[in-house]
């Protein structure tokens, strides 16, 4: 009995030319379009580190491993790469981003970055997205971003920024979205004045997490005063810092009231020795050997001494 395979061929000789020009049509259509889902879906690829997962269609996914480091031996052909969820602190090394000059789409999130250098991400002149929110943040450099030119999505949210230095968001021509909210905004800060400039003439940009238009959702800590509405020099303290001057003023103050209650204690204490040693019983000196004619002197000099002193302070 002849197999399936040589039916098939018999099949195909019979049938008519046109038809089974159709036929091969349909076929490699239907052989393209499973070759492009597989592409769009990635397949693993080659090279690759071994703490993350990668995909012929350049995704590389590097969350939830508890590096503490930047992952080496990345394919240069990466588009996006997700390193959230780690343990990145302060080990976020610019060098080992140079290498992926392709890449579209970053995720830092939820690392505890405390701080990030100027030009960590000057070499990614293609990325479009950054999210750095959930980190520990205090600081930003003021050339952070600089080299960014096509991103256009920027989350900071839900970090511990006072402030940003002057410039820092110029190098942004591109941006399209930023998240700014759940920060640590000091408005006794004169270095606030940048971002309340900034956000005043981009508002548009200014999203918050329900990814709706709101730049007065920026506010200052511990207030609900929007950031942009601090306009001058004279809304904010001479000094810098408000709530640095609130905290020096009030342990100043601290400091002075225990200073002066050691002080009165300490003049207390003086006064009440000294009025103990005046009241208390001088000592007998030992008998002298003589006829007792120098116990007697001493008693009137003193009794001298003692009318004298009353003069002065009559006469005062």
């Amino acid at each position: 009995m002849p197999s399936r395979a040589m039916r098939a061929v018999v099949a195909a000789a019979v049938v008519p030319a046109g038809t089974q020009r159709r036929r091969w049509w349909w076929w490699w259509c239907w052989v393209a379009v499973v070759a492009a889902s597989q592409l769009a879906q990635g397949t693993p690829g080659a090279a690759c580190n071994t703490d993350c997962s990668c995909t012929r269609g350049g995704i590389v996914t590097c969350n939830y491993k508890r590096l503490r480091g930047f992952p080496a031996g990345l394919p240069e052909n990466t588009t996006s790469l997700d390193l959230s969820n780690n343990l990145l602190g302060s080990n976020l090394d610019a060098t080992g981003l140079s290498s992926l000059r392709f890449l579209q789409k970053l995720w830092l999130n939820k690392n505890a970055l405390r701080t990030i250098p100027s030009g960590a991400f000057q070499t990614l002149r293609h990325l479009q997205m950054l999210d750095l929110q959930f980190n520990d943040l205090t600081h930003v450099g003021v050339e952070a971003f600089k080299g960014l030119s096509s991103l256009k999505f920027l989350y900071l949210q839900n970090n511990r920024l006072e402030s940003l230095p002057a410039g820092t968001l110029d190098h942004l021509q591109g941006l399209r979205e930023i998240h700014l909210d759940k920060n640590e905004w000091n408005c006794g800060c004169g270095e606030i004045l940048y971002l309340s400039n900034w956000i005043r003439d981009h508002g548009k940009l200014v999203m918050n997490r329900f990814m709706a238009n709101e730049p007065r959702n920026v506010t200052c800590f511990k207030s609900s005063r929007p950031v942009m509405d601090i306009v001058a020099a004279a809304d904010v303290t001479a000094d810098g810092c408000s709530d640095v001057r609130v905290t020096s003023q009030e342990t100043t103050t601290t400091k002075t009231t225990k200073t002066t209650k050691t002080t009165k204690k300490t003049t207390t204490s003086t006064t009440n020795r000294r009025k103990g040693e005046a009241t208390a019983t001088p000592r007998r000196s030992p008998a002298s050997s003589g006829s007792g004619c120098e116990t007697h002197g001493v008693g009137v000099v003193g009794v001298v001494v003692s009318a004298l002193v009353s003069l002065r302070l009559y006469l005062i």
